[in-house]
């Protein structure tokens, strides 16, 4: 069985490149083609200039996938796990569910329970048992 890995664009978000982002690669959704286009503008220009002019699907050549939807594409790229897709953590840093973080800063980053959360719980506690 072969397994095929595809990648993402970082313009629009479309999740079927055969090829990485590089190398000339071109995009058939939005038409990128990666170290030339990207070469003066950032992913983020050309993902508004591809939106501003419609957002439509760039290539003739490779159909559009049923049921395709740009605008979800787009906020797959916008949204947080964007940056954990594109840079998965590599298997020794997974284990650490901190990363790199300091006892000091795991300290800081954890925040009080209010008070009416920590009743609720011990409400629910005591009427499960």
């Amino acid at each position: 069985m072969m397994v095929t890995t595809m990648h993402f664009c970082p313009v629009c978000g479309y999740d079927r490149l055969s090829e990485p982002p590089l190398n000339f690669t071109i995009c058939p959704s939005c038409g990128t083609e990666f170290e030339y286009d990207d070469a003066f503008a950032s992913h983020a220009q050309l993902r508004v200039a591809w939106l501003r002019n419609g957002a439509e699907w760039w290539s003739p050549v490779d159909p559009r996938p049923d049921e395709w939807d740009p605008y979800l594409q787009v906020a797959m790229v916008t949204s947080s796990l964007w940056g954990v897709l594109r840079n998965p953590i590599p298997s020794q840093q997974a284990s650490n569910p901190f990363g790199d973080f300091t006892d000091a800063q795991r300290q800081q980053s954890r925040l009080p329970v209010p008070e009416f959360l920590r009743a609720a719980s011990k409400q629910a506690a005591q009427a499960a048992a």
